[in-house]
């Protein structure tokens, strides 16, 4: 009787043990796959919204409409409204100035294009008077209001363009009314209109240089990207960093995401894209596929591909694009 107690007992014993280890190794894979997809984990004390879909992100959504930059207030030509005007039938006009790397004239956030903030933009009426002015603000968005019907002007103020300027080294690859009449756009405006499609895009005359993984870490206050567009995904600049300084090894689809992270930084400075533009497509197409899994060296599935990785390393040591 005291042998079978016994052995209850270590049976007992023998059975605990073994739960217990099926929920360690449970957790540990679980924490595991938490950890790799979309490297969540790294994100750490970013607070703010760190993840998108792309389909949660739009450029042109209204409630993304704004411009943070206070509207300069010493109008030198007052617009005088009569008490009898309906309000409703005011129109406004506006929206983006971008550094258009590639040069096409299309802003294209996915591939690394950045806005430009801190533009000082004008208004003028057909008259050539100068209504006010405003500066874009770090979307690279402008925007005036409360406008009367009729013909205005916006341009892209001289004082950007000189020495120290926000577009000092810059030309114009896109105009709203066509380059032949650069850093200016003609409108008209009918009641109740919202224009917001006065866009001006601009490139480096000469491609500033790329920089380095280390510097890219370190100086996070010299980062032209809010967010940065990578595998269909929108990444905060916080998340962004954070994905950037971290040290993963054996994980090639990391290792992929950090070298199309620091490609778009590169991009986004200033530097010329125009020769990589479908190796950034299909990078982030890959990427889309692959992001939450874990691909060792020896994997076909990276071996099939590692040439592109090896592709914007060249870009990033500044082999490609004529930089």
């Amino acid at each position: 009787m005291l042998e079978v107690k016994g052995l209850f007992k270590k049976n007992r014993f023998i059975i605990l043990f073994n739960v217990l280890i099926c929920i360690f190794i449970s957790t540990k894979a679980s924490t595991a796959q938490a950890k790799r997809a979309d490297y969540d984990y790294l994100a750490g004390d970013c607070f703010n919204q760190d993840y998108l879909s792309a389909e949660d992100f739009s450029l042109d959504n209204d409630s993304s409409f704004y411009n943070n930059a206070a509207r300069v207030a010493n109008n030198l030509q007052e617009m005088v409204v009569s008490p009898d005007d309906d309000v409703e039938q005011m129109a406004n006009i506006g929206n983006t100035i971008w550094l258009d790397s590639d040069g096409n004239g299309i802003y294209e956030p996915q591939q690394g294009e950045a806005p430009i903030s801190s533009v000082l933009v004008e208004l003028y009426d057909e008259s050539g008077n100068l209504l006010a002015l405003t500066i874009t603000d770090t979307h690279g968005f402008y925007f005036f209001d409360d406008l009367l019907p009729g013909q205005y002007n916006v341009v892209v103020a001289k004082k950007n363009f000189s020495a120290g300027g926000q577009l000092a080294g810059y030309e114009s690859t896109f105009d709203y009314d066509g380059i032949d009449t650069a850093n200016s756009a003609q409108a008209v405006l009918v009641p109740d209109e919202n224009n917001d499609s006065i866009d001006f895009g601009y490139k480096a005359i000469i491609s500033p240089g790329v920089k380095t993984l280390e510097y890219w870490e370190n100086n996070p206050q010299a980062w032209p990207l809010q967010v940065v567009y990578i595998g269909g995904r929108v990444y905060s600049k916080c998340k962004a960093l954070k994905i950037l300084k971290a040290r993963i090894k054996d994980d090639k689809v990391y290792d992929m995401l950090k070298a199309l992270l620091l490609t778009k930084l590169n991009i986004a400075a200033g530097n010329n894209s125009e020769c990589i533009k479908e190796l950034i497509r299909q990078t982030d197409s890959w990427l889309a596929l692959y992001i939450g899994e874990q691909l060792a060296v020896d994997f076909t599935i990276w071996q099939d591909i590692e040439w592109m990785y090896q592709e914007l390393n060249r870009y990033n040591n500044g082999e490609l694009c004529g930089l």
